[in-house]
């Protein structure tokens, strides 16, 4: 939601700042203004942590941090298990060092065979609200 807030105010600042532009009335302090707003916190820059689909179920974290390094220092790897099975999930996430070395490691591995299988590598978004679930199965509702 705060995302939404921050681009509506940003619309709504360069969206006044090019009509007073049209009209000649733009000062410096409304252009620094607007490049202050734009580059508060970096958040619209490169994230570090990558989301990574298609991993062979059999690919351990070890292997997968390999692979990355070859691209740039890697912080972190994740591999995501299923509770019931012990099993991969087939995805998890890469956190490198940089945002440089993020953008090679998209451009060094997505849509690239790794062990056999294509992988699918992004920048990472960040995780969603859910509705919180029932705990309650539907056979016992009754």
């Amino acid at each position: 939601m705060r995302l939404l807030t921050f681009w509506g105010i940003l619309l709504n600042i360069s969206f006044r700042l090019d009509l007073r532009m049209l009209i000649g009335e733009a000062s410096e302090t409304d252009e620094t203004s607007v490049s202050s707003i734009t580059n508060h916190n970096n958040c619209f820059a490169m994230p570090n942590r990558l989301f990574v689909g298609g991993i062979p179920y059999r690919t351990t974290e070890d292997e997968l941090r390999n692979a990355f390094a070859q691209a740039g220092p890697v912080v972190s790897v994740t591999i995501n298990i299923n509770r019931a099975t012990g099993r991969s999930n087939g995805f998890g996430f890469v956190e490198m060092e940089t945002p440089a070395a993020a953008q090679a490691a998209i451009a060094m591995w997505n849509e690239k065979e790794f062990d056999g299988r294509p992988l699918k590598v992004d920048a990472a978004r960040p995780r969603e609200d859910r509705p919180q679930r029932s705990h309650e199965s539907a056979g016992s509702r009754y």
